[in-house]
């Protein structure tokens, strides 16, 4: 079976192979969610150096990241040469359109992990990027707690803190920032400021990432701000049994949320037909950071 998307022709193979076995979804409808939501997806992940999370066989199976793109791939799927911290040379795969989400999801690529920074000045972050997980199981009230704090925090600092779920186990609070630091700089200054609220709140926040150090607390991740990181892409599907969503969300949604895979694939549409992106104006809210 074929399908031409953006011009380009993509061979679909299998779409009857079951990749969630509990929920009995299956490939091709996991290519018909990835067609559906792309006008809301690209917004957020074009441009930007992705890392492809594949399960060739389905979640049932082990599944594996990639960075370098196969040499298989099409030549028309967009790469950029990347020299790591350790002078390897990796060719990284760039989302534009359509098609290169339908030709990754058809390779099996389930979820999909893009860089803080944009192609074009992959050295500095355009974001700050904290992903909050429960110290323990069910404790997600303690998630949305951090994540209020940190809502304050920048808000008082003059920038526009976003919010989301992982479709994990937490939520990512998201804040858009000019892209003029490089990322040793970012880290030291968001472990800086991040550090007086710890210091606030000391028996629920911890800036140890070890998690047998973490005593019941909400790690507050800063490590993650550092060159060839990644985050989840919005509106990505997880690996998990139900096949949940990382879902952008406004701050008065948050109080509802009672767990990070409230939406799914078989709701996630129903919320978009009702809701505009919450995350519409991102781009537009990037601001200086005080450093």
């Amino acid at each position: 079976m074929k399908q031409k998307i953006n011009g380009r022709t993509i061979e679909i193979s299998n779409p009857h192979k079951v990749f969630y076995p509990n929920a009995n979804i299956t490939k091709g409808e996991i290519l018909n969610y990835y067609n559906r939501i792309a006008e809301y997806m690209l917004p957020h992940i074009r441009n930007r150096l992705v890392v492809m999370q594949r399960f060739p066989e389905g979640i049932g199976k082990e599944g594996f990241y990639h960075k370098q793109v196969p040499d298989y791939f099409p030549e028309w799927l967009q790469r950029k040469t990347v020299t790591l911290r350790k002078g390897e040379k990796q060719d990284i795969a760039v989302v534009n359109k359509k098609a290169d989400i339908i030709y990754m999801a058809e390779k099996g690529v389930i979820t999909f992990h893009i860089w803080l920074s944009q192609k074009d000045n992959i050295e500095k972050p355009d974001k700050l990027i904290f992903d909050l997980d429960p110290p323990k199981k069910g404790e997600f009230s303690e998630v949305k707690f951090a994540a209020y704090k940190l809502r304050d925090l920048f808000q008082d600092m003059g920038l526009i803190p976003y919010v989301m779920t992982t479709g994990s186990k937490g939520v990512h609070v998201v804040t858009p920032i000019k892209p003029e630091y490089d990322f040793d700089i970012i880290r030291q200054y968001v472990r800086d400021i991040l550090t007086e609220l710890v210091k606030k709140y000391p028996d629920r926040f911890t800036l140890e990432p070890r998690k047998d150090e973490r005593q019941g607390r909400v790690f507050l991740d800063y490590l993650r701000h550092a060159f060839g990181q990644t985050s989840v892409a919005p509106y990505s599907l997880r690996p998990i049994e139900g096949a949940p969503i990382a879902t952008l969300l406004e701050w008065e949604e948050l109080p509802y949320i009672e767990n990070s895979q409230k939406y799914h694939m078989k709701n996630i549409f129903k919320r978009l037909s009702q809701k505009k992106d919450p995350w519409k104006e991102f781009k537009l809210h990037r601001k200086s950071l005080d450093i």
